[in-house]
C-alpha cells in the first residue's frame, strides 16, 4: 500500500471506526440547521414525460437536453400537505431545487424547516409537486437517523429513500463502513470527504440498449452490469456530483430504480482520466479484515510489522486496532 493513500484515507477510517456501535457519529452536526450559502440554480438535465403515454414517445426537453421518461419511483412517494390548493407548479421547480441546494450540505432539517412554510396551506400531489414531497420525506427519514445504533440504522437504510437525488448526496455525509449496506456493487466507490457536494448534472439510461452506449469507468460498464444483475430493473438515474473544493472530480451515483418504484445505490464512480485518491468498497472492506481486529494478535502483530515498514503511518495503526467501541 502506499504511504500516502494511507495518509489520506486514515482520517476516514478513523472516523469510520469510531462510530461502531452509535449513530449520532456527525449527523447531529451535519443534519443539524447551520445556514448554507445560496448556490446558483442550476439547469436540469432531465425532462419527464408521461409513462402512461401508449404510443410511447419521448417528450424532448424545449432546450434539447437528454431525453428521459416518467418514473416509477414517485409511485411510492405520499403526497403531503394540510390546504385543500396545489403547491403553483410553476413554482415547483423552485423550491425543489432550494431543497436540494441544503441536501447538498447535510442540512436536512432545513428542508424540514422550509417546507413546514408551504405545509399547512399547500397540497403537493402532483407532477414536480409529487417529487418536492419525495425530499420531504427522504429528509424526513435522514433526521430519523440521529439517535440510532449503527445495527438500526444498516436495517433501514436500504430501502429509506424514496428519491434518486437525496439517495445519491445523502449516504456522503454518514460514515464509510455504515454506508456499505447501500452499495451493490464492491467496486463503486466510497468517496471520504464530507462535503458540501453540488448536483453539477443528472440524467437517465432507460433500457439496456442505451446502457451499452454509457460511459465506462476502469473497464468496469457499470450501467449494463446493472441490468444484467438488479432483477426487474426498469431504468438507471446517474447524478453527477462536484466538491467546490474540487470541481473538476466528477462523483457520479449510479440509481437503479425498479419496476415498482424502488431504489437502490449502486454505486458512486469518477470517470477515467481523473485523477483523485477515493478508493473503492472492496478496499475498505480489506482494510477492516487486515486491521479492524484487535483480538487477533497475528494481524496485530503484521499491521505493527507493516506500520514499521512505513506502509501505515503510526496514527492509522492505532485507530484500527483501537476501535472505539
Amino acid at each position: 500500500m502506499k504511504k500516502d493513500k494511507w495518509l489520506l484515507v486514515g482520517g476516514g477510517i478513523f472516523l469510520s471506526v469510531c462510530i461502531v456501535g452509535t449513530a449520532l457519529f456527525m449527523m447531529s452536526d451535519v443534519f443539524g440547521t447551520n445556514p448554507v450559502k445560496e448556490a446558483p440554480q442550476e439547469k436540469v438535465v432531465n425532462s419527464v414525460t408521461n409513462q402512461s403515454d401508449k404510443s410511447g414517445e419521448k417528450e424532448a426537453n424545449a432546450q434539447g437536453v437528454r431525453e428521459t421518461i416518467a418514473t416509477s419511483y414517485l409511485k411510492r412517494v405520499t403526497p403531503v400537505g394540510y390546504g385543500t390548493k396545489e403547491f403553483p407548479l410553476e413554482q415547483s421547480g423552485t423550491l425543489k431545487e432550494s431543497l436540494l441546494r441544503y441536501a447538498e450540505s447535510g442540512e436536512v432539517d432545513a428542508i424540514l424547516s422550509e417546507m413546514e412554510k408551504y405545509l399547512a396551506s399547500n397540497r403537493f400531489s402532483e407532477e414536480k409537486n409529487l417529487e418536492i414531497a419525495g425530499v420531504y420525506a427522504d429528509a424526513t427519514f435522514a433526521r430519523g437517523l440521529v439517535g440510532k445504533k449503527t445495527s438500526e440504522i444498516k436495517k433501514v437504510l436500504p430501502t429509506g429513500f424514496k428519491t434518486p437525488e437525496m439517495l445519491a448526496i445523502v449516504p456522503l455525509f454518514l460514515p464509510e463502513e455504515m454506508r456499505r449496506t447501500l452499495y451493490k456493487d464492491s467496486e463503486s466507490l466510497t468517496p471520504l470527504n464530507p462535503g458540501p457536494w453540488r448536483i453539477q448534472d443528472k440524467w437517465m439510461i432507460q433500457s439496456p440498449e442505451d446502457a451499452e452506449k454509457d460511459e465506462v469507468y476502469q473497464e468496469n460498464s457499470v450501467a449494463v452490469s446493472m441490468f444484467n444483475v438488479l432483477d426487474g430493473l426498469h431504468q438507471i438515474h446517474v447524478v453527477e456530483l462536484i466538491r467546490e473544493e474540487e470541481p473538476n472530480v466528477k462523483v457520479r451515483a449510479y440509481v437503479g430504480e425498479y419496476m415498482n418504484g424502488k431504489l437502490v445505490l449502486y454505486g458512486y464512480y469518477v470517470p477515467d482520466g481523473i485523477n483523485h485518491y477515493y478508493q473503492n468498497v472492496a478496499y475498505f472492506e480489506e482494510i477492516e479484515e487486515l486491521y479492524l481486529k484487535p483480538n487477533d494478535e497475528y494481524q496485530q502483530e503484521q499491521a505493527q510489522q507493516d506500520a514499521e515498514n512505513g506502509e501505515i503511518p503510526e496514527a492509522v495503526l492505532k485507530a484500527f486496532l483501537n476501535p472505539t467501541e
